[in-house]
C-alpha cells in the first residue's frame, strides 16, 4: 500500500473535498491550491498533474480496504465478516461521498487506461476477499452451496453497487449506512444455508 507525506494526505483530502462539493470537473490544481491556501506549484511539487491525485485517492482507498478486510476479519462465522465488511465500505462511502462519485464513475474514466484500472483494482479486490469468504462460509455450511460463491458475489455487490448507485443520484438524501444494513439482512437470508 502507497505511503503518503502529510502534504499529500492533505491535497488528497481538500481534492475529496472538491468532488464532493462541487462535483470532479472543478478537480483542478488551481482550486486545491486556494483549498490548502499556497501557490499553484506547491501542489505540483507533491502530484504531476489532477490524474496523479486521483490515482492517489484511489490508492487511498484500497488502504481503507485493507483497514475493512482486517476489521471483518475479526468476526466470528462467515456472514458476519462479509456483513462487517460491507457496512465499513457504507459508513467511509457516508463520510466521504466523493470517494463513491470516483469509484463508481467508470463511465468517465473508460477512456483513461490507468484511471480504469485502478478502478478494477479495487473493485476486483473487493470481489476477491468476498468469494473467499463465501468459500469458506461454503465450507463450513455457513452459505449455500447450490449457487457459485463467483455469482452468490455478483449478487451481492451489484446490490450494494445499486443502493449506492441511488443514494448518489438521490442527493445523498437518505442513510445509506441504514439502507445497506437492511439490504444486506434481505441478502444474508437469501445466502444462508
Amino acid at each position: 500500500m502507497a505511503e503518503f507525506t502529510s502534504r499529500q494526505k492533505e491535497i488528497i483530502g481538500k481534492a475529496i473535498n472538491i468532488i464532493s462539493e462541487k462535483g470532479i470537473q472543478e478537480l483542478t490544481m488551481k482550486n486545491i491550491a486556494g483549498r490548502i491556501n499556497v501557490t499553484e506549484p506547491a501542489i505540483y511539487r507533491h502530484f504531476d498533474n489532477k490524474m496523479n491525485i486521483l490515482l492517489a485517492i484511489l490508492e487511498y482507498y484500497k488502504t481503507e480496504i485493507e483497514i475493512l478486510r482486517k476489521k471483518s476479519e475479526e468476526e466470528e462465522g462467515c456472514l458476519k465478516k462479509i456483513e462487517s465488511y460491507t457496512e465499513g465500505h457504507f459508513k467511509n462511502f457516508k463520510k466521504q461521498p466523493a470517494v463513491a462519485s470516483i469509484l463508481f464513475a467508470e463511465e468517465i474514466f473508460r477512456s483513461d487506461k490507468v484511471l480504469s484500472k485502478k478502478i478494477w483494482e479495487i473493485i476486483d479486490l473487493n470481489q476477491q476477499y468476498i468469494i473467499k469468504t463465501i468459500e469458506e462460509g461454503i465450507a463450513g455450511k455457513e452459505i449455500r452451496n447450490d449457487i457459485p460463491a463467483e455469482y452468490l458475489s455478483i449478487m451481492i455487490m451489484g446490490s450494494f453497487r445499486l443502493l449506492i448507485r441511488k443514494w448518489r443520484s438521490s442527493g445523498y438524501k437518505y442513510d445509506l449506512a441504514k439502507e445497506g444494513k437492511n439490504l444486506w439482512a434481505n441478502l444474508n437470508m437469501v445466502i444462508k444455508k
